[in-house]
């Protein structure tokens, strides 16, 4: 890719970050007598996750994945481990709690194992202890703050050398990946 197009690239990407900060900030902006709207924020915010970990696999559509065995959790947990260097458990939980769930069901839902452990969750703007489980009266709290979700994944695009967008600069294959991607995001019909 010239250089060119990589500004553009930068700068669409640097687009959806404003965007997504300003959405946070009406998320949690402090009216009286009415609590935050966390939920649409999360979503938004997976959904940015979706994207990136999408143009980083080079497919949306799991029938367009290719080779590519993963199914859309695997990818959206692979690229949390690789460039947000979250835990892969933990980051399993985030897409399945906070992506599925509450995508399909309109609420985060509690989890059940098949061990009998059950996972649950907690949500603020900011966490101390983002991303961490702990566990009170046998349920497992997964700790999620959505700032610093949105902070996390903004640095593991634009880190200057283990960022997504720093190695999209340099690598011809994940190159290759984003415009396929992009293509079939593009090409989208009713």
């Amino acid at each position: 890719m010239d250089k060119q197009s990589l500004e553009k690239i930068k700068e669409s990407f640097e687009d959806r970050f404003r965007s997504l900060r300003n959405d946070f900030k009406r998320a949690y902006y402090e009216i009286s007598n009415l609590q935050t709207s966390p939920f649409p924020i999360i979503m938004y915010s997976l959904s940015r996750l979706d994207y990136f970990s999408s143009l980083w696999a080079g497919w949306n559509e799991t029938s367009k994945r290719g080779s590519d065995n993963r199914t859309q959790t695997q990818r959206m947990v692979g690229f949390m481990v690789k460039f947000l260097n979250y835990p892969v458990f933990e980051s399993g939980l985030v897409v399945n709690i906070f992506r599925h769930k509450l995508m399909h069901t309109s609420e985060p839902r509690i989890l059940n194992k098949k061990t009998g452990e059950i996972y649950s969750w907690v949500v603020s703007p900011k966490q101390n202890s983002h991303m961490k489980t702990i566990i009170v009266h046998n349920i497992h709290f997964l700790n999620f703050g959505v700032g610093n979700f949105i902070d996390d994944l903004y640095n593991a695009i634009f880190d200057n050398s283990k960022g997504y967008f720093s190695q999209l600069s340099h690598d011809v294959n994940l190159q290759k990946k984003y415009i396929q991607c992009i293509n079939e995001l593009n090409t989208y019909s009713l």
